[in-house]
């Protein structure tokens, strides 16, 4: 995070795994991301106020970054699902998990 009166710069996480494909939600107020830090690549959101991490999705192999829906309430994402690439959306409190795809 950037500290524009400052000019510091500060890391919004700072989890030893691999964090990355962050996507600000509609608002400003979460960050979602992919994050290897509970062994797979699972979608997390973080709190930008508190730098509280939620998981949102536990055990899927996800590779592309997330796309927040305009309200705010979904995400959107692509991972494998015994190895096909699927599309999945799940809300931001990490209920709902869906598959909208169903072919290789």
């Amino acid at each position: 995070m950037l500290d524009v009166r400052s000019g510091a710069v500060a890391p919004l996480t700072t989890s030893d795994a691999t964090d990355n494909a962050p996507a600000f939600s509609p608002d400003g107020r979460f960050v979602a991301f992919v994050s290897t830090r509970d062994g797979a690549r699972d979608i997390y959101k973080l709190d930008v106020a508190t730098g509280a991490v939620t998981r949102l999705t536990t055990g899927l192999d996800v590779w592309a970054q997330p796309s927040w829906s305009p309200n705010g309430l979904l995400l959107l994402f692509s991972a494998k699902e015994k190895g096909r690439d699927q599309v999945f959306v799940v809300g931001t409190d990490g209920a709902g998990l869906r598959r909208l795809t169903g072919g290789p």
